[in-house]
């Protein structure tokens, strides 16, 4: 067993293992990656509703059930992105956020949306803490990042 006791794993992870499910094999069958399963397992970050409803049926649970396993309302799977939350409270769109980054718009959506995580030089996530006012070191905290 991991050193993550029994006591200490997430609702989540317990009904992936009870599925008999690795994190691997539960992402593909979701559609995403298997780091995104462990964030969700780990509740420092959250799917897209489309991403719910495909991971409660991997699991043969409903949606209510896997949202009350998660800790959490239907109504907390859309938006829920802290890369969003925070160019959002910028008053920035995702044209003015991609252009300060030199990325494109779709690759900021698609790491606003949790399908991929966010690849940014340092430069970058200076540039991002510049443009949403925030200093770089409160970051990692903001974005529930162990470092940047």
């Amino acid at each position: 067993m991991s050193d993550q006791s029994e006591k200490e794993k997430s609702q989540l992870r317990i009904l992936r293992e009870e599925a008999g499910l690795t994190l691997t094999e539960l992402g593909r069958q979701v559609g995403v990656s298997d780091r995104n399963i462990w964030n969700w397992e780990r509740g420092l970050a959250l799917p897209r509703l489309d991403r719910a409803v495909a991971l409660a049926k991997a699991l043969k649970i409903t949606l209510p059930e896997l949202c009350q396993a998660m800790g959490i309302e239907v109504g907390e799977l859309e938006n829920n992105s802290p890369l969003r939350q925070l160019r959002e409270a910028a008053n920035l769109t995702q044209e003015q956020l991609s252009v300060r980054l030199s990325i494109s718009t779709s690759t900021l959506r698609r790491w606003e949306n949790g399908d991929v995580e966010p690849a940014m030089t340092r430069q970058q996530w200076q540039e991002f803490c510049e443009a949403i006012g925030v200093a770089f070191d409160e970051l990692p905290e903001l974005l529930n990042l162990r470092s940047i």
